[in-house]
């Protein structure tokens, strides 16, 4: 009675208006729903589709946009694939605007993402920053896992920027993190990796070869055979290195068998080449040639760098045989293909000048 008094509706209005109320509510969600199911089919067919329709879609009232953020997030690394990084930046931040700020692990992946889409284009100082932001929101004691990864990551930065003592440094610590916490195989194999890799660009070969040694027993233990077929052809070149030729060999040998069981044509060209030249340089001229035959079809669709070890090996081999005709004419074929490298890695070499310097007027403003 006192409700009606004061104009208010009768309770039976008030709970139709409340049912019409969640039933719009209910049409929202479900049409937000339907539209990103057709976001989800399309998402890596065609992303430019889905980011149209991203765009037009509003949150409905009351729901988690984590849901939304998530879909922002891989629409993102998808046009980071495709090379449109101004795309991908502007669909992770609008990512981080609709996460949830209080969650630190989604605000880590957030500014992992951006970093990776900057180290995608070759910009290592902007991935640097945004990896060091990203490392602040993690907890070292609960997120071990999480914080291993991100240091490798600093780490394979920091020496693409020349700067050899802090990568030392950083990935000693990735490495020692994960050798005392449960972190995976596959994470204890890419820290490995990564200090391996400084460690030979650096020329200090038995600490690589002493790495390549533990690569080989971990990928034996997870029984990765792919990974133990690469370690395999790496500690073959320490050995090399070493002049140890028939330790060499049986490093190639071994993987080149895994490479036949597994029917992989790309991964048998790095086992035959390294068995022709421990051969060559072991004096037997014959086994090297005829490895050396037994992978030129393959060589000749493989990369340039396979091209060129190919023909390297063919001089050796063919002046070992005083056969100079043939081995001035792999001469001519390792020149081109030389310098067709040497155009690569010009290239590669003005861009990373470029990086380096855009990093050095970054230190010099902070």
């Amino acid at each position: 009675m006192i409700g009606l008094l004061f104009g208010a509706a009768p309770l039976t209005e008030v709970s139709e208006v409340t049912d019409i109320i969640s039933d719009q509510k209910e049409i929202q969600r479900s049409s937000f729903d339907s539209l990103i199911n057709e976001v989800e089919a399309i998402i890596e067919s065609d992303p430019s589709q889905a980011f149209d329709m991203l765009i037009t879609i509003t949150l409905p009232e009351g729901l988690d946009s984590s849901r939304l953020s998530n879909y922002y997030q891989t629409l993102g690394w998808n046009f980071n694939l495709l090379g449109n990084m101004d795309t991908a930046r502007q669909l992770v931040e609008y990512a981080r605007e609709l996460a949830v700020l209080d969650d630190s692990l989604s605000q880590f992946g957030l500014l992992k993402n951006l970093a990776d889409i900057e180290m995608h284009a070759a910009q290592y100082a902007s991935a640097l920053d945004y990896y060091q932001q990203a490392m602040t929101y993690l907890d070292t004691t609960e997120q071990v896992g999480h914080y291993v990864l991100a240091l490798n990551t600093v780490g394979h930065i920091n020496r693409r920027l020349q700067k050899y003592e802090e990568s030392r440094v950083i990935l000693g610590r990735a490495y020692a993190l994960s050798q005392l916490h449960p972190v995976s195989s596959a994470l204890k194999l890419s820290v490995l990796n990564e200090l391996t890799n400084l460690y030979y660009f650096l020329g200090e070969y038995e600490k690589v070869r002493e790495m390549d040694i533990q690569l080989v027993d971990m990928c034996r233990q997870s029984g990765n055979k792919r990974q133990l077929t690469f370690s395999l052809n790496n500690l073959g070149e320490d050995y090399q290195i070493a002049k140890d030729y028939s330790r060499a060999i049986n490093c190639y040998t071994e993987s080149l068998a895994i490479a036949k069981s597994l029917k992989s044509s790309n991964l048998l060209i790095s086992p035959f080449l390294g068995l022709a030249e421990a051969h060559s340089r072991g004096g037997d001229i014959n086994s090297s040639d005829q490895y050396l035959d037994s992978c030129f079809s393959l060589v000749q669709k493989g990369s340039l760098d396979d091209r060129r070890k190919f023909y390297q090996i063919s001089i050796n081999v063919y002046s070992g045989r005083k056969d100079y005709l043939r081995a001035y004419e792999s001469y001519k074929n390792y020149i081109s293909v030389r310098d067709s490298i040497f155009d690569r890695q010009t290239v590669d070499k003005i861009s990373e000048l470029e990086t380096k310097y855009q990093t050095d007027q970054k230190e010099a403003q902070n």
